[in-house]
């Protein structure tokens, strides 16, 4: 993560190493809305340029409204392929669930393991999927392993697919 002040300066000198001018306030939106993450400060950087290219600049508001929805649909690009380049998708947003329906920010490795492998269930495959979300940097491990989402907007993602009760299988067998 880059601080809001170093992602406004992403932002702004990005677009203009691309050619485009943008005001302080809509280089200050499209810094906020990417959280300070350097992919969703580049996914925020396309949708600009695409907005300017409808728009003809990047002042308007409606040049604005284009930009930020154009990154608000690359983040959720790039999260739909975190998820799917997994072997089991549908443990992360079971996770996730989870752990918002109880309010915890962080569990214990072996916890985290027992939520998703109940007594009759697959220790193995929730291991398996755990150190999977750990590699692709869906997860974060501290150093007392404990495992958290480490990207808030991410976590909300997850959670609203669960909820949708969304269907992923794209890299392994959840279905």
């Amino acid at each position: 993560m880059v601080s809001h002040e170093e992602a406004v300066e992403a932002v702004t000198r990005g677009l203009q190493a691309l050619g485009h001018d943008i005001n302080a306030a809509a280089a200050d939106a499209l810094a906020r809305a990417s959280m300070g993450f350097p992919q969703h400060i580049h996914g925020y950087l396309e949708g600009a340029c695409e907005a300017i290219r409808r728009h003809g600049s990047g002042d308007s508001a409606n040049a604005l409204r284009t930009a930020l929805a154009n990154g608000d649909a690359a983040r959720r690009r790039y999260y739909e392929g975190r998820l799917g380049s997994m072997a089991h998708p549908r443990l992360m947003l079971e996770l996730a669930a989870r752990m918002e329906r109880n309010g915890c920010e962080s569990l214990p490795w072996n916890e985290a393991v027992r939520v998703l492998a109940p007594p009759a269930g697959n220790a193995a495959q929730a291991e398996e999927a755990l150190a999977d979300g750990v590699a692709r940097g869906v997860l974060t491990r501290n150093l007392l392993h404990d495992v958290s989402f480490g990207i808030p907007s991410f976590h909300a993602f997850m959670v609203a697919l669960w909820e949708q009760g969304a269907s992923l299988s794209p890299a392994g067998t959840d279905s």
